[in-house]
């Protein structure tokens, strides 16, 4: 399991705009990616 996501894939948020990192420790986010 990586804690970096592949920046191959454009993850978006709700607004359609890209996702921003919020948190790399403790790792957040719903799949405890660093991502919200």
């Amino acid at each position: 399991m990586s804690i970096h996501p592949d920046p191959k894939i454009n993850r978006l948020n709700v607004l359609g705009e890209p996702l921003a990192s919020c948190c790399f420790d403790p790792i957040t986010g719903y799949f405890r990616n660093g991502f919200c």
